[in-house]
C-alpha cells in the first residue's frame, strides 16, 4: 500500500514522502524507516493519523492495519520540539525568552490555553508560568482544561519529557489520571516514552492511580515490562502496584518480561506482597450519608443521599434517604472504575467540598461536617483502587455513569425542533461539548458547555418536557424563550441559542461563572 507521510522541519518548511508498505508492518519499523529517511532521532517525533477530525498517536507496538482504514492514507510526522509562534501583539511579548526558539515571528492566533499547550510541547517552563500568572481568575481553568481529544497540559508535558512542568502541574493538583480519547494517561505516556524524571514527579501525586489501565493499554508496569526498562520497573514498584492485574491482552506484567533482572525484581516484590496480605485489611464496605449537591451556578444547593457499594463498583445518588430505604431507582449512578480523581476543596466558605472527576464530568458535594466529607474522599479513593484491582472485568458495562448520557441519546432521536438559534445558526446537542454540571433545579440541569466551532463557553439549561407538562409549565417555557429572544439589557442574562429534542428543551445562555448577586454577597460576607 502506498502511504503519504507529511512532514515539516522546525522552520515550518513542509514536505512529503510516499512509501510502499505492508499493512501488517509494525509502527515501530515504520518510524525507524522514517528516522533514516529524514535523519531524525526516534525520540524527536511521532506519527499521527487523523480519525474523525481527531489526531491519534500511532504507537510502536501496533501494526499499521490497526490505524489505517482508508484507500489512500495520510500520516503526519510530528516533531516534538517545534517552536512556539504567537501574535506580534500577544501579551506574551513581554515574556523573557519566549521567542528565543523562534526563527521569525510568524502570526499564529492562540488563546492562553493553546499557548500553554505550545509551551508544554516545547518544554518552555518559563513561558508556561508566565501564561498562568497573567490572570489569577483564569489560572485554574487553563491548567485543568483539556482539548476536545481530552489531551491536557500534563499529557503534553509527559510526552515532551519536561519534568519541571510535570512537577509544576502536580503541585497544582492537576488530574494525573485523565484518559485521552486515544486512551492515554499521563503515566502511560511517561513510561512508554521512557521519561523517567517525569515518572518520578507523577509518583509524588497523592491521587495517582498506579494500577489504572485503559482500553488499549495496560498499567504503567505492563508498559515498562514490555519495554524491558529495568529502572522504570524499579521506580513503579516503589509505589506498590498490583502485579496480578491482566491487561487487554489478558496478560500480567511478568508475562511480558524477557530481562532476567526485571524477572527477579518482580519475583521478590510479589513474594513480599503475599506476606503483606496477612496483615493488610483490604475489605471495602458500603458507605452512605446525606449530602448537599453543590450548585456552582450560584443557585441554592440541593440535598441528596449518596450510597457507595464497592462490591457492585458504584456510587448511587438518591433524592433523599427515604427514597434509598424504599429501594427506588437512583437518580444517578457513578462507576467507581470511571473515577479519575477525587479531591477535598476547602476554598468554599465554611465548607469542605468533595470533588469527583470522571472522563465525562465532575460532581461536587459536601456534608454537615468536614470530617465526614474528608472521610468520603478517602473511602472513594480506596474503593476506586479496589475496583481497579478486583472488579475491573466484573462490573456491568451497562451501568450508566451519568444522567447526561441519556440526554445525548435523546438528542440523536430527533433533529433540532421548532426553536431556532437567536442568530439564525442551526445548532443542536452535537454543537457543544459538555464541560461540567453547574446546577440543577425542579425542571432540569444546567451545564457548562463549550461551542465546538468557536471555543466559547456558555451555560446550557436542559428542561425536561415531561416534568414541565406535569407541572403545567411547558407553554411558559416556550414563552420564556420567545421573550428572551427579544431582550437586550446589561442586567438580564442573554439567550444565545435554543433547541429541543423529543424529551428536552435546551436554552444556551451567557455563562456567569461567579454566580448570582445573592451568592456573591454571601461569599463576601455582606
Amino acid at each position: 500500500m502506498n502511504i503519504l507521510f507529511k512532514h515539516s522541519d522546525q522552520f515550518n518548511n513542509k514536505g512529503s514522502t510516499i512509501l510502499n508498505l505492508d499493512i501488517n508492518t509494525m509502527v515501530k519499523e515504520v518510524r525507524q524507516r522514517i528516522s533514516r529517511i529524514l535523519d531524525l532521532p526516534l525520540s524527536s517525533f511521532h506519527l499521527l493519523i487523523k480519525k474523525n477530525t481527531i489526531n491519534i498517536i500511532m504507537t510502536d507496538t501496533w501494526p499499521l492495519s490497526f490505524f489505517l482504514d482508508e484507500e489512500h492514507p495520510k500520516i503526519k510526522v510530528k516533531l516534538l520540539d517545534l517552536p512556539i509562534f504567537a501574535r506580534k501583539d500577544s501579551i506574551l511579548n513581554a515574556s523573557p525568552g519566549f521567542f528565543t526558539h523562534c526563527p521569525n515571528r510568524l502570526t499564529y492566533a492562540m488563546n492562553p490555553f493553546q499557548m500553554a499547550i505550545a509551551a508544554c510541547k516545547s518544554k518552555d517552563f518559563d513561558t508556561l508560568k508566565h501564561i498562568v500568572s497573567l490572570d489569577e481568575n483564569q489560572e485554574e481553568e487553563i491548567i485543568h482544561q483539556s482539548q476536545e481529544c481530552l489531551w491536557g497540559l500534563l499529557h503534553y508535558a509527559c510526552l515532551s519529557g519536561s519534568d519541571n512542568i510535570v512537577c509544576f502541574l502536580v503541585n497544582k493538583s492537576v488530574n494525573c489520571n485523565k484518559v485521552t480519547l486515544d486512551e492515554w494517561t499521563p503515566l502511560q505516556l511517561a513510561v512508554f516514552f521512557q521519561r523517567k524524571d517525569c515518572v518520578l514527579e507523577l509518583l509524588k501525586h497523592p491521587n495517582l492511580q498506579i494500577n489504572k489501565q485503559t482500553k488499549f493499554r495496560g498499567t504503567g508496569l505492563h508498559i515498562a515490562c514490555e519495554l524491558n526498562d529495568v529502572e522504570m520497573v524499579r521506580l513503579l514498584l516503589g509505589k506498590n502496584p498490583v502485579t496480578s492485574i491482566e491487561d487487554y491482552r489478558k496478560k500480567t506484567p511478568i508475562e511480558y518480561v524477557t530481562n532476567s533482572e526485571i524477572f527477579e525484581l518482580l519475583a521478590v516484590y510479589t513474594g513480599q506482597c503475599e506476606l503483606r496480605k496477612y496483615s493488610d485489611d483490604d475489605i471495602q464496605v458500603p458507605f452512605c450519608s446525606e449530602v448537599h449537591i453543590v450548585n456552582t451556578f450560584g443557585l441554592s444547593d440541593k440535598q441528596g443521599f449518596f450510597y457507595m457499594d464497592p462490591d457492585k463498583g458504584t456510587i448511587s445518588r438518591y433524592a433523599n434517604k427515604e427514597k434509598f430505604l424504599d429501594k427506588q431507582p437512583p437518580l444517578l449512578i457513578i462507576r467507581l472504575i470511571d473515577i479519575q480523581d477525587v479531591n477535598f476543596d476547602l476554598k468554599r466558605k465554611n465548607q469542605g467540598v468533595v470533588i469527583i472527576e470522571t472522563q465525562n464530568t465532575s460532581y461536587r458535594f459536601y456534608t454537615k461536617h468536614n470530617t465526614l466529607s474528608y472521610e468520603w474522599v478517602q473511602r472513594i479513593k480506596n474503593a476506586a483502587e479496589y475496583c481497579m484491582i478486583h472488579k475491573q472485568n466484573n462490573i456491568i458495562e451497562q451501568i450508566t455513569s451519568t444522567i447526561l448520557i441519556t440526554n445525548e441519546e435523546d438528542s440523536t432521536n430527533d433533529s433540532t425542533g421548532q426553536m431556532n438559534s437567536i442568530d439564525g445558526e442551526n445548532v443542536d446537542f452535537s454543537s457543544f461539548t459538555i464541560m461540567d454540571e453547574i446546577g440543577n433545579g425542579s425542571f432540569g440541569i444546567v451545564y457548562k458547555v463549550q461551542k465546538i466551532n468557536t471555543g466559547v463557553y456558555y451555560a446550557m439549561k436542559s428542561l425536561s418536557k415531561n416534568v414541565l407538562l406535569k407541572q403545567k409549565q411547558l407553554k411558559y417555557a416556550f414563552s420564556e424563550c420567545k421573550i428572551m429572544k427579544q431582550l437586550n439589557h446589561p442586567f438580564i442574562v442573554p439567550l444565545y441559542y435554543a433547541f429541543q429534542t423529543p424529551k428536552y428543551l435546551y436554552l444556551v445562555l451567557e455563562l456567569c461563572s461567579n454566580g448570582d448577586l445573592f451568592g456573591l454577597m454571601e461569599k463576601k460576607g455582606i
